[in-house]
């Protein structure tokens, strides 16, 4: 891992991850017992996004690379979908193609969210010194 990511900040994304992870698992619970899936249309898609927020902090802590964070997302995000197909959850949909392609898409840019907040420029922001101007980092290395 890079020095920019040190203890402290593996200290606070586990709890950030956590504090997600803890609404995520109650709108969940709350969610398929009153049937707000269906009743809010968008529920299901901001779930997938903070999904792939957590999926990416988590693999961003666990490895220090952007790059597991898309492959990583993309990984889990395909396996829930696998999961949901199994359970006969996807079922349920009129159009299961559309409905797992958007699914997997706002895991995708709930993990990009993270990729680009780890990218340094938002860190760079949070973590620079009150002397002089913050430079964005070159982005043609990635």
């Amino acid at each position: 891992t890079d020095g920019v990511f040190s203890t402290m900040s593996r200290i606070t994304t586990l709890f950030i991850i956590l504090g997600i992870a803890t609404c995520m698992a109650v709108t969940q619970h709350y969610a398929l017992s009153n049937f707000w899936y269906w009743q809010y249309r968008w529920l299901d898609m901001l779930m997938h996004f903070s999904g792939g927020v957590v999926i990416g902090l988590a693999l961003y802590a666990a490895f220090g690379r952007r790059m597991a964070i898309l492959y990583g997302v993309l990984i889990v995000g395909a396996l829930w979908e696998v999961f949901e197909y199994v359970l006969g959850i996807s079922l349920v949909e009129r159009n299961f193609a559309f409905d797992t392609t958007k699914d997997l898409t706002m895991d995708l840019v709930g993990g990009l969210a993270v990729y680009g907040i780890m990218g340094g420029w938002i860190h760079q922001l949070l973590s620079r010194s009150s002397a002089g101007p913050v430079e964005l980092p070159d982005q043609t290395s990635l």
